[in-house]
């Protein structure tokens, strides 16, 4: 059995033709493009895994108890706890002291 190696320039000729054929079609109307979505999404795949598994919203999982209990609640770490609520918006007020004779 004898194998055949494509060459760079062979596969290059290939894509080019196949993006030709493509481009005709959308010129004669016969194929729509498909729009590209520019949507920023800022939940992780661990946010949305967790949403799943929980069956609410990360927003409501992270809301209304101290980080340590979140934390506990949901397996992960403090910090990444402080990370994701302010990631997603949900920003506690800042705990330090104002007065501190400044």
């Amino acid at each position: 059995m004898v194998s055949k190696t494509v060459t760079t320039r062979a596969l290059q000729d290939r894509i080019l033709a196949r993006r030709t054929r493509i481009e005709k079609l959308v010129r004669q109307e016969l194929v729509k493009p498909t729009p590209i979505k520019k949507t920023v999404d800022v939940k992780t795949s661990l946010m949305k895994y967790l949403e799943t598994f929980h069956g609410c919203s990360i927003e409501e999982l992270l809301i209304g108890e101290t980080q340590q209990e979140v934390a506990d609640k949901l397996g992960i770490t403090q910090t990444c706890v402080l990370r994701w609520r302010r990631r997603l918006g949900i920003v506690e007020p800042d705990r330090r002291r104002k007065d501190n004779g400044n």
